[in-house]
């Protein structure tokens, strides 16, 4: 089962997100978070399979601690999901246009490749 963290300053993003992945089987919502300084510690203690963020809140500010998340976990995957036109970065793999719940889930499960 793989876990997920979602960190999204948009609360009703978060929950809906939340409500559409535990209808998948293989997923479970292990936290949520708005800010993304807390959620960095959480994610250091928890170490979730896959982090969502609402890519459209990140700001330079952010990037470093995406980073130090991707160095410190390397098997971890940070998927990105713009609320503005629904494109997903799965970051150090590759790009999707989602148009279903469908396409998020595969990119929650396309492999990730050791670093």
């Amino acid at each position: 089962m793989k876990q997920i963290f979602i960190i999204s300053k948009h609360t009703m993003f978060s929950h809906g997100l939340e409500s559409l992945l535990r209808k998948e089987t293989d997923f479970q919502i292990i936290a949520q978070e708005e800010d993304i300084s807390r959620a960095i510690e959480q994610i250091e203690a928890l170490q979730p399979d896959v982090v969502i963020l609402d890519s459209d809140n990140v700001l330079s500010d952010t990037l470093p601690h995406l980073q130090r998340i991707l160095v410190t976990t390397p098997t971890i995957k940070i998927v990105g999901l713009s609320l503005q036109n629904n494109v997903v970065h799965v970051y150090q793999i590759d790009r999707w246009v989602v148009q279903e719940v469908g396409d998020l889930v595969e990119a929650i499960d396309y492999p990730t490749s050791a670093v």
